[in-house]
Order: C-alpha cells, then structure tokens, then sequence
C-alpha cells in the first residue's frame, strides 16, 4: 500500500502495478489492519520525521528511508518520488 497527502489526486487510484494509493490521514488504520512492520520512506527530508512519526504511531518497527530531494527535476513515478 501506498500513502499521499489527502487531498492529491492519486488517492483513491492504485499504482501501474495495481499497489492501492490512500490519503495519509487513514494510516494508522490502514497498517494495523494489513499487520505491516517495515515501511518505506519516500519524503522530503524536511517531512522525514513527521512521516517516521505517524509510521511508529501506527506500528511500523522498521522503516528504509529513500533519499529524495526537491528540485525541477523531480518526478513522480509509480507512487514514489524520485529523484533524476
């Protein structure tokens, strides 16, 4: 499963490889639900620790932070941010 913010267009749709995209605000629920341990981490730095705080609150034990970084080239790709 995969998490945006709330009001992105992309909530609601599943990814090109059919992973279901949910609004940021249903996490907590979510991950308990599916029993998920690990999480990967695709944020901007300056959101890192408020997403890997939501992720703990929610159960998560293990989380793999991807680096991403802001600037023109950033692109969305598949549900993650990527940085080229």
């Amino acid at each position: 499963m995969a998490f945006d913010l709330d009001d992105h267009p992309e909530v609601g749709t599943k990814t090109p490889d059919g992973i279901p995209i949910y609004g940021i605000s249903q996490i907590k629920d979510k991950i308990k639900n599916a029993d998920v341990k690990t999480a990967i981490l695709t944020v901007l730095s300056v959101k890192s620790q408020e997403v890997a705080n939501l992720l703990v609150d929610a159960g998560i034990k293990g989380i793999f932070k991807l680096f991403t970084r802001s600037s023109p080239t950033t692109k969305r790709c598949g549900g993650l941010n990527m940085w080229i």
